[in-house]
Order: structure tokens, then sequence, then C-alpha cells
């Protein structure tokens, strides 16, 4: 591996990045195709830190893997881990991850998450060996509802058209705390315009929510939550019929819920299909 050197990813031209990134999942547990726009998209939406990244680089020319690690004050996450075939297996992903372990420290960093498919051994065997331990299961769900037959029409359900009324409230809705790609700084990149809800209770303050935007006939629940947990699972199942309601036929997809999130047993419950499932890990400094 000597002629193999790692970079800071800030280093080179995002292009170089993001084909070091894209080759290094070529052939990959669950494949993973970005383009050049939505790779910078990634970039910023997850606030990857470029500067705390690396790229791996053989013979000085040729990118032959990545690291991307973003960082949101004492937190951080690996945004993805990538090899390209003809160097996996000769210890390139562990300099890599030792990399930006070590740029998150420099940082004051304290934790470091990360997640590892169902199935891929090699990749929780290194993450293991370095000191990742398992947080929780995440779970990727896509497919068609059948949620119970007029649960919706008893309740006091209205039009949520600004994610503000919730999103200021965010941790009071949100007892269990979303996946990085899914919690509040991404959230708030949204186009708040492109956004369609569900709420119940007062319209000022409402007590449970969907936020989901519709592609044609798929549509992507964005953000959940209730801020009365015990009666979030019905409240939620309330509004994922509304949803379904006022979007007849199609397929609802939902990433990385945590197992332990009331929207999560509601999908299973309307018999959505899970497509993906991981665990969340974590390295406390």
């Amino acid at each position: 591996m000597n002629d193999v050197s790692l970079v800071s990813a800030d280093s080179v031209p995002l292009e170089v990045v993001w084909r070091a990134f894209v080759d290094g999942f070529r052939d990959y547990v669950v494949p993973v195709e970005l383009s050049f726009d939505e790779f910078e998209q990634v970039i910023a939406d997850e606030k990857i830190s470029l500067a705390a990244s690396v790229v791996a680089v053989r013979d000085g020319v040729e990118p032959c893997g990545a690291a991307m690690l973003a960082i949101r004050t004492a937190e951080s996450w690996c945004g993805g881990l990538g090899v390209v075939p003809s160097v996996r297996r000769t210890g390139l992903g562990r300099r890599m991850m030792l990399a930006i372990i070590k740029e998150a420290r420099t940082r004051g960093v304290t934790r470091m998450r990360l997640e590892c498919i169902d199935g891929n051994h090699a990749a929780w065997s290194l993450y293991e060996g370095i000191g990742f331990r398992p947080a929780r299961r995440l779970e990727i769900f896509r497919g068609a509802a059948t949620p119970r037959p007029d649960a919706w029409k008893a309740a006091s359900i209205w039009p949520l058209g600004d994610p503000g009324l919730v999103w200021n409230r965010f941790a009071a809705y949100h007892p269990v705390p979303p996946a990085w790609q899914t919690d509040l700084p991404v959230l708030r990149r949204h186009n708040p315009q492109r956004l369609l809800g569900w709420a119940i209770g007062n319209t000022e303050r409402p007590r449970s929510y969907v936020l989901f935007r519709a592609f044609g006939d798929l549509v992507r629940i964005v953000d959940s939550g209730s801020s009365v947990p015990e009666q979030a699972a019905d409240h939620l199942a309330m509004l994922v019929a509304a949803l379904v309601e006022s979007n007849p036929r199609c397929n609802l997809i939902a990433h990385n819920l945590p197992v332990e999130n009331s929207l999560n047993a509601v999908l299973r419950d309307a018999g959505v299909p899970v497509v993906l499932a991981q665990t969340e890990l974590e390295l406390r400094f």
C-alpha cells in the first residue's frame, strides 16, 4: 500500500472526490449511484467537511477511495467509506477511518456515528475492530401502505403548511433522536414550499404531524413527530391514513427510521415493506 497516499478532500477538485466516492462503492452490498450534482447536494445537506474528509490516491494521480466526515459541534458522522474493488482488503479502509477519526478528535468532537448495512460483514469487522459499538437499528421503508379503513376520519386533522410550527420545537416532537440524515439541520435545507403535511391538534401548536414530498406516485415522508408519546402511534396512524387518502395508489418512502420511532411501527402495521435494514454504530472519544 506504499503507492497509495491519503490527501484531504478539500485539496483536490470536488469531481475527484465524487469519482473516488462513487467508484469506492462499486459492487457494494447495495449499489450507490450518485450524479455529480446529487453528490454536491449531499455534501451541503449533510454538512460534510471536506477539510476533515480524506481521499485515497494511487500513484499520485488515481483516486481509489474516500472517507467522508460530517461535523456538527461535538458530534460527527461518517457519511461514507468506500474503497475501489482492486485495493479492497489491503487495509486502506482502516487507514482512512483512522484518518477521519484523528481529524474529528482534533476538532473537539466527542462522538462519531455511522451506519452498517446488514450483510456487510467486512465493514462490520472493520468498525468493530476500531472500537465502534452498536447503538440502535435503522430501517428504510418503501412500498404501498394499507392503513386501517377510515382511520383518519374520526380525527381533527388539518393541512400543515408551515414546518416552522413544529421545527421550532423539534426536540419536543422527537423523544427518539432522528438519524443524522433526517435531523433538523438537514430538514431545514428543504424548500418549505415543496413540503406538504398533515397535523393533529391546535393549529398553533400541533400535537402530532407528518411532513412529506410527493414525486408522482412516490411520497417520501420527510419528517414526523409527536409531543404526546402515549398517543403517538395512534396519531401517526391517522396521519398516514390521511396522507394515503390524499395520495391514492402512492408508494411511501421513509429513510432511516429507528425501530423505537413510533412511525416505524405504524408503517409496519400498514404493510409498507422494509427494503433495507442497518445498524447505527458509535465511537465515543
